[in-house]
């Protein structure tokens, strides 16, 4: 349970991991993997997969509205899904950390604080 945390907007954050969850089943590749652990300071939230991941000159722009992980994907979704992964954890007053994964595959990480 998060207690304490700046701005809590449950339905927001429910959101953002549903997108995360949505672009690793859309954009990765099986096996996926969602974590949720807490440590002494922060609760933490992992989604990964296994697929291509992302160009990494896009890495530090992910989380930015309308930026695609895939420039030559046509079709599905506008770029907002991250910013809105983004914007989410920074109302809860955490981190999120978008990384291609050693051997293939993309992690998502979000960190918010416990108190």
């Amino acid at each position: 349970m998060l207690t304490n945390v700046p701005k809590q907007r449950p339905t927001l954050f429910r959101r953002a991991i549903g997108n995360l969850m949505d672009n690793a089943d859309r954009y990765g590749a099986a096996p996926f993997r969602a974590m949720l652990w807490r440590d002494a300071e922060n609760i933490h939230v992992r989604i990964s997969d296994h697929g291509a991941g992302v160009a990494p000159e896009l890495l530090s722009r992910l989380g930015q509205p309308f930026v695609r992980g895939d420039v030559a994907r046509a079709g599905a979704g506008g770029g907002l899904g991250l910013s809105i992964v983004a914007r989410c954890v920074q109302l809860h007053g955490g981190t999120l950390t978008l990384r291609n994964a050693d051997g293939g595959g993309f992690i998502a990480e979000i960190s918010l604080p416990r108190s």
